[in-house]
């Protein structure tokens, strides 16, 4: 099944078009997904989020919701699904915005999929650019899903979540061992030399 049979796909809000250059013609502001704020495991960082000020309301096709996908265009070309805390982020034009309108796949699935080491070959192969590879949304709206069972979906969405959550629990663990490896070893030395 492609995608474009399953989901609306658009690409996000060109921002120099709707930025308001002095305050009073501020109408409204947006929270905005950066380059940053997707890590390359899939997750959305939401303290690397900046602020957009708009000089009108934008359209709703800009704006993120639940169970919506963000995929970057330019590599690493992750893909990340919105949860509830991300609903109503401002999508720029950096970003493929994949709105799912199908009930025989679920939003977690088609991020990890996407994510998967076998699309990311099918991506290298499509890149455009010598420099900075992009991908265009024409592979996005042609990539083709293969049709499982839903409880297979949740049970792959699950896996990948529990995956993505131990790393992170573990990359925590990294640092605050570093932390107090350090603090043992200045201890150690200071002791010593006084």
């Amino acid at each position: 099944m492609k995608l474009k049979n399953i989901a609306y796909i658009g690409t996000g809000l060109v921002l120099n078009r709707k930025k308001a250059d002095k305050d009073d013609e501020i109408v409204k502001k947006y929270k905005i997904i950066t380059l940053k704020s997707i890590n390359n495991d899939g997750f959305i960082e939401k303290d690397l989020m900046e602020e957009f000020e708009s000089k009108e309301e934008l359209s709703s096709n800009y704006i993120s919701q639940k169970g919506d996908i963000v995929v970057r265009l330019s590599e690493p070309n992750t893909a990340a699904c919105i949860d509830k805390e991300c609903e109503g982020v401002l999508i720029p034009s950096q970003f493929c915005l994949i709105r799912p309108n199908s009930l025989e796949y679920i939003p977690e699935y088609i991020a990890w999929y996407f994510n998967s080491q076998f699309v990311k070959k099918e991506i290298s192969k499509a890149m455009v650019g010598s420099t900075l590879g992009i991908i265009k949304t024409g592979f996005i709206n042609e990539l083709e899903l293969n049709e499982i069972s839903i409880e297979k979906q949740r049970i792959i969405a699950d896996i990948a979540l529990l995956k993505k959550k131990e790393k992170e629990l573990l990359q925590k663990l990294i640092k605050e061992k570093e932390i107090l490896y350090e603090s043992v070893l200045n201890q150690i030395y200071e002791e010593e030399i006084n």
